[in-house]
């Protein structure tokens, strides 16, 4: 990130948005938005064994940097994209010292270690999918963003972002599945579904054919609830908080493979990952800069 930064003068490298628990910084890289007060926020890695995103999500940020297309090039000028490769450091330093599918962060908790992040935020937290106990997976924290890290994001995407722009879209992204997850991820379509649920559902069948004309694979795409029901989501807390319901505002997508490779992508996957999703975050660039 900090080589991009200094490769592209248009580029601004944040060393950090705030501290993790373990006091590693969580950077992020922000560029382009030069006409317009839109902005375009990605993350990944919140799930710390999931590498696939991190890679994917660097992997697109040097690709709209350099791009001589100027179609992306105009894009790029349209929306500032706002970057986080990894929300989870401390569990992303874990998975390459110690246990290569560990999950969470790394907060103490007795004889356990780890609060699901993508369970901590403050959209309906501590419902469907969230445990209460310390020792599991999708243990939800001791109360709704008590996390360093998930502070640390929703302070810089609402006090400092926010304060001077107007977040259109938002995608998390995640691994794996081959899934374009829209909201909500605390409820049934049966029991709730976002007044902006149609255009949403409408803009996935979009990025699904942009994904699939790049490489052939076919995305699935549902409410996030209808692979499990999960509360205090990322994607709920970007779609109802930071995007104010847009229709980009609340996605997941969950990249390479459907199960084969799982959670150890090999590295070879890594490129034609990058590229089918560049594809998507394009196509949703184009459509909520449509007009300027």
């Amino acid at each position: 990130m900090k080589l991009l930064a200094a490769n592209f003068p248009s580029a601004t490298y944040v060393d950090s948005i705030g501290d993790s628990h373990d006091g590693n910084k969580i950077p992020i890289i922000k560029f382009g938005g030069s006409e317009s007060k839109l902005t375009f926020w990605i993350q990944g890695c919140i799930h710390a064994r999931e590498w696939i995103s991190p890679a994917t999500v660097m992997y697109m940020v040097e690709e709209l940097l350099s791009s001589k297309d100027p179609k992306v090039q105009d894009l790029v000028k349209k929306i500032e994209f706002a970057v986080a490769p990894c929300v989870n450091p401390d569990g992303y330093k874990f998975t390459w010292s110690t246990d290569r599918l560990w999950r969470k962060n790394r907060r103490p908790d007795g004889l356990c270690h780890g609060v699901d992040m993508n369970r901590n935020w403050g959209e309906h937290w501590g419902e469907c999918g969230a445990s209460t106990s310390p020792c599991s997976d999708t243990y939800r924290g001791p109360s709704s963003m008590s996390e360093p890290e998930v502070q640390a994001v929703a302070n810089y995407v609402t006090d400092v972002i926010g304060q001077d722009r107007r977040i259109v879209a938002a995608i998390d992204f995640h691994a794996y599945g081959e899934l374009i997850l829209r909201p909500y991820g605390w409820a049934l379509p049966r029991q709730a579904t976002p007044e902006t649920d149609a255009e949403t559902k409408a803009l996935a069948e979009r990025m699904k054919s942009a994904i699939q004309s790049v490489h052939g694979r076919s995305y699935t795409s549902e409410h996030a609830a209808e692979l499990y029901c999960a509360s205090g989501g990322a994607d709920d807390w970007f779609f109802a908080v930071a995007t104010k319901r847009a229709v980009a505002g609340g996605l997941c997508i969950e990249l390479r493979d459907t199960g084969r490779y799982g959670f150890l992508l090999p590295e070879y996957e890594i490129e034609p990952t990058g590229e089918e999703n560049l594809a998507a975050v394009l196509l949703i660039a184009a459509e909520v800069t449509r007009g300027i």
